[in-house]
């Protein structure tokens, strides 16, 4: 079984208190760098892509880039989420960096930054931009809360007013403006908790088949959207990732999922994967 992506959340810290983001419920944790090095031993058999969060700035970890060449000496491919705001502190090291696959800036944050950092920001990324054409790694800048004005001029500045325009008569969501630069944009999405509404029991996920994560403490959970672990099969430091893909939770996850049924109580609260139902 060949999975798309794999989660590692190296650490569930974040120097930011967003709105959107569910304050975790879990004591603060973070891999190290022997930790870390095991589960890419356990699970390099299964992907070749790694995502290094589900929840915490990535770019916070002390040890990232021995994690970095820890990943390439495993053959993996890194895809890295930042909120941006300590792009200043690696943009050199990351995009050059044989490993990185993706860098993903998610942008939501920024309107409550005050301006002179909003401005510094600003300036960092515009660089940055123009950095990526001279490396490898292609870089993704999403911004979900695409209605926003103060986005929208930052956008503005940093690519062309037509882009701008040809990506509000278009209607898409994903635009390509380089070869190696994509703009991500959407609506702010909602992550799930059981104590919303319910959403129902019929319907479609990624999640086992082409995802799973494994949080900072090691559980396993086949959601990149289950920060507490909600639907864990157990811990990849006592169970081997092998035997947790065979567990009968995981199975009975895909089967249903397959014939657009959702038995697990977050999946029935949850909105995001109503995407993947359309």
């Amino acid at each position: 079984m060949l999975i798309n992506r794999v989660y590692i959340e190296i650490h569930n810290q974040c120097n930011l208190s967003c709105h959107f983001c569910p304050p975790s419920q879990r004591m603060k944790q973070a891999l190290t760098p022997q930790q870390f090095e095991y589960i890419l031993r356990e699970i390099k058999e299964y992907t070749q892509h790694i995502y290094l969060h589900v929840q915490g700035e990535p770019l916070l970890h002390p040890d990232l880039m021995l994690f970095l060449d820890l990943s390439f000496q495993h053959g993996l491919k890194v895809h890295l989420v930042t909120n941006g705001t300590l792009i200043p502190l690696y943009e050199h090291q990351l995009l050059s960096h044989p490993a990185l696959a993706q860098l993903t800036l998610s942008l939501h944050a920024w309107e409550s930054l005050d301006e002179t950092t909003f401005e510094q920001l600003s300036l960092s990324l515009a660089h940055l931009i123009q950095q990526t054409e001279d490396n490898k790694a292609s870089l993704f800048i999403r911004i979900w809360n695409q209605k926003s004005l103060q986005m929208e001029a930052l956008l503005a500045r940093l690519f062309c007013h037509e882009v701008i325009s040809n990506w509000k008569q278009s209607g898409k969501h994903r635009i390509r403006i380089t070869p190696k630069i994509t703009l991500d944009l959407d609506e702010e999405f909602k992550w799930p908790n059981i104590n919303d509404p319910f959403v129902g029991n019929e319907g479609t996920c990624h999640a086992g088949s082409k995802m799973m994560a494994i949080l900072s403490n090691g559980d396993v959970t086949p959601c990149c959207l289950d920060p507490q672990g909600l639907l864990n099969y157990g811990n990849i430091f006592e169970t081997s990732f092998k035997d947790l893909l065979n567990h009968e939770r995981h199975i009975s996850l895909i089967q249903n999922f397959k014939h657009h049924r959702c038995t697990e109580v977050l999946c029935q609260h949850c909105t995001y994967r109503l995407r993947f139902s359309k």
